[in-house]
């Protein structure tokens, strides 16, 4: 139960800091106070689902070539809440209740928000590679120009469980894909498929359905968890000794700060770990 809890909560980790810092979400005309995201689960699980209801019936045509172009030019940080609501990943547990992993929205808007990422944060820029020269993957904060430090507010962080959340994404998708037998690919999830690396997979497939065992099936399959493995490998790096986990690790620096042993880094690396061995498994046995 409480990972299960862990995960709702994660589902709409983007804008968490907006949500605490004002009480309420706003989307529209419709107000979600965070009164109403208390108490049971199932309380919890309807106004999630309100939310994405209203997000879904009014934001449709942000998915797709109008979201990528004003991503493009850059989100306004001043108006963080529209632009997390329309493009926020599907984290930990989501699926469950609203949207597939492998909808090509979600695979699109994980393209996006890394290439923003990477301009966000000089980290990105300046550390690609572990001590051993395996690559790293984006380091993901909660949404471009947080000014949440981890004790003030300066310049925000990339965060060990946002950068775990679209790494668990990856991987259930992928096994998404393998229990479907077949990866349609769109002009959306072409995106992060063919994006170039470190934000896609580098691939170069067109458009169409593929069926298990083809050659783009397992290029695309083989990708999705290569690209999974570096945002874990990217956690693990800027890692404290022993293998602790704080909230945030610094943007320029890569070291940990903010608050020490977060429970929701670990158990966001524990849920990770789950969707990564259940990839593993189906694919070392097909």
């Amino acid at each position: 139960m409480v990972f299960t809890a862990i995960r709702n909560v994660l589902a709409l980790i983007i804008v968490a800091a907006v949500c605490t810092a004002a009480q309420e979400v706003k989307v529209n005309s419709y107000t979600y106070a965070n009164s109403k995201l208390t108490g049971s689960m199932t309380v919890q699980n309807l106004a999630y689902s309100k939310v994405v209801n209203v997000i879904y019936a009014n934001t449709a045509q942000t998915w797709g070539n109008t979201c990528a172009a004003s991503y493009t030019s850059g989100p306004d940080s001043t108006n963080k809440e529209t632009w997390s609501f329309n493009c926020a990943i599907g984290s930990a547990g989501i699926s469950q209740f609203y949207v597939e992993y492998k909808d090509d929205r979600i695979l699109a808007t994980i393209f996006q928000l890394e290439s923003g990422f990477i301009n966000e944060y000089t980290l990105n820029q300046n550390v690609k590679v572990d001590g051993s020269g395996l690559p790293l993957s984006v380091a993901i904060g909660r949404y471009y120009g947080d000014t949440y430090d981890g004790a003030n507010n300066s310049k925000g962080n990339p965060w060990y469980l946002t950068t775990l959340s679209v790494a668990e994404t990856i991987y259930r998708a992928a096994t998404a894909y393998v229990k479907a037998g077949s990866i349609t690919v769109t002009a959306n999830n072409q995106k992060l498929f063919n994006g170039a690396s470190p934000a896609g997979l580098g691939l170069n497939i067109a458009t169409g359905t593929y069926a298990a065992g083809s050659a783009n099936f397992n290029a695309i399959i083989q990708g999705l968890q290569t690209y999974g493995d570096k945002h874990i490998r990217r956690v693990k790096y800027h890692g404290a000794a022993g293998y602790h986990f704080n909230e945030q690790y610094n943007r320029d620096t890569g070291s940990v700060q903010g608050v020490n042993d977060l429970t929701w880094s670990y158990a966001s690396l524990i849920t990770t770990n789950y969707a990564r061995e259940e990839l593993k498994a189906l694919t070392s046995s097909a």
